[in-house]
């Protein structure tokens, strides 16, 4: 889901995703990790430059404006980072979960009728909502969209479904 990185830029990151998961680094620490091989993604750094303007027109100081700004685009690369961080060790542990569960399907350990269903966060939202009232799906199956996670900082996961 990440959007707006080089090739190799995702490399790392799926990288660095992937021995999270295995030692157990928390996803704050993976946003931290993330941070310095990112960017702003466009949409952020029109928002920098929104908030550029906003300030000149305010009649600050060169010198205050452009700590503000800075300020303001590092806060927006944290949030970014904390973003990839999240989502991306969701859908790597919920892909495992997935796989997991085809496994056991293979090995005789789980009926071929199993299904998954969708688990919602405490304040789920509408897109996740919607696709949890479908109801569940055999294992091998996609919900209507691909997931979880349905969409960036996306907290919903999956369970076996119940009979």
């Amino acid at each position: 889901m990440i959007v707006e990185i080089s090739k190799e830029t995702e490399k790392a990151i799926r990288n660095l995703i992937a021995t999270a998961i295995r030692t157990g680094i928390p996803p704050a620490e993976a946003a931290r990790t993330i941070r310095p091989l990112i960017g702003l993604t466009s949409a952020q750094g029109q928002a920098v430059m929104k908030y550029r303007e906003q300030l000149i027109e305010s009649g600050l100081s060169r010198e205050v404006i452009d700590k503000k700004v800075d300020r303001y685009a590092a806060e927006k690369l944290v949030e970014r980072g904390d973003n990839i961080a999240r989502t991306e060790i969701l859908d790597a542990l919920n892909e495992g979960q997935k796989e997991a569960w085809e496994q056991a399907q293979d090995a005789g350990l789980l009926s071929e009728n199993a299904t998954k269903e969708v688990i919602l966060a405490v304040d789920p939202c509408e897109i996740c909502e919607g696709i949890a009232a479908e109801g569940p799906v055999p294992i091998s199956q996609d919900f209507s969209e691909e997931g979880p996670p349905f969409h960036p900082r996306c907290r919903c996961t999956i369970a076996i479904g119940t009979p």
